[in-house]
């Protein structure tokens, strides 16, 4: 009896592999795209802190050149104002304040609070710092 070779004519993919392996891609594809969002939203938070913590510190640095004159001219001064007008306001609804804690100490204990709002919360940054009269 001769053997007979059978040829199997199975090249390629059933349906159901291909659906399943397009299936596991999708998920995969969700998953990045999630991620992706996740960084971008994460990325914007950052940028803007960053932009407060220099608009805080743009506050500060100017409240320590005053202080080479007098310390009252510091505390009588209107930073609050003096932010808005030189650039302080990049964020949204940005609102920067200024508290001494004790006008009369020397070292004087400057708090410097920036609050904004991002994707409709409030966020804010404090720093807080002891300026002498020099």
């Amino acid at each position: 009896m001769k053997n007979i070779p059978i040829l199997h004519k199975n090249k390629g993919f059933t349906f159901t592999e291909v659906m399943i392996a397009v299936f596991v891609l999708l998920v995969a594809l969700v998953s990045l795209l999630g991620a992706m969002y996740h960084f971008y939203l994460l990325s914007e938070t950052l940028k803007e802190s960053s932009i407060a913590i220099g608009d805080a510190r743009k506050v500060l640095e100017n409240i320590r050149e005053a202080s080479y004159s007098s310390l009252p001219s510091v505390t009588g001064a209107d930073w609050a104002g003096w932010a808005l007008n030189n650039g302080c306001d990049q964020l949204n609804a940005e609102e920067v304040s200024v508290v001494f804690a004790d006008t009369s100490s020397d070292p004087l204990e400057v708090t410097v609070s920036v609050e904004w709002i991002q994707r409709s919360r409030p966020r804010s940054i404090e720093i807080t710092t002891l300026v002498t009269e020099r």
